[in-house]
């Protein structure tokens, strides 16, 4: 389920990577999928690449390209890229995730979880995710980056692996379909989705 589609004024890595992640979550109840949402909050202006949205929390993706062309991950995480060097995107990318955590923290009321001990959140995620075509040399990506055909299955395969302390932590902030509806009006145009479509859809947990 996709409430908001890329347009033509995006980069070519969110368009390469927003084509593919729609292809691959069109027939998805699990989810929504926003892509180049505009967000301003207490002064500060961002737009995030793309947002996975599920009864798990909310996932930033900051979208990468470069076609045939070398890269290495330095330790600093940093991009070194044909003997090049580029600033770190993990920066940019914990950026956005702070602005919109203060973003949902304030027009958002979260309900208890009913236990004491843990304070209602929302969990989000962020990760810089390169297009197929990306020709990434490190033996084994850092944390905090992956390519786009690989970043579902490791998603999936995360969430089958947690131990039961992440399940439970999990399991108590779990998202209402109520609430990602709320979230979903919030970061993309009323104008475009109306509260009918989106209540329409079956939101289960991932």
């Amino acid at each position: 389920m996709i409430y908001k589609k890329v347009d033509n004024s995006s980069s070519k890595s969110v368009v390469k990577n927003a084509k593919y992640l729609d292809r691959k979550l069109k027939n998805s109840k699990n989810a929504l999928l926003l892509h180049s949402v505009s967000l301003e909050h207490n002064g500060e202006s961002i737009i995030i690449d793309h947002l996975l949205i599920s009864r798990m929390g909310i996932e930033i993706l900051k979208s990468k390209n470069f076609d045939n062309q070398e890269i290495l991950i330095g330790g600093d995480s940093a991009l070194i890229i044909d003997s090049r060097h580029y600033s770190n995107p993990l920066e940019r990318v914990e950026r956005e995730k702070k602005i919109l955590e203060n973003f949902l923290a304030d027009k958002l009321t979260l309900g208890s979880n009913n236990f004491w001990f843990i304070d209602s959140k929302i969990n989000i995620e962020a990760t810089v995710i390169f297009s197929k075509d990306s020709h990434i040399i490190n033996d084994k990506l850092p944390a905090g980056f992956d390519i786009v055909d690989n970043y579902l299955s490791h998603r999936e395969e995360k969430i089958s692996k947690m131990n039961r302390v992440e399940a439970f932590k999990v399991l108590v902030n779990m998202l209402s379909a109520d609430t990602i509806q709320e979230i979903a009006l919030l970061l993309s145009s009323k104008r475009e989705y109306s509260n009918d479509t989106i209540q329409s859809e079956e939101l289960v947990a991932s």
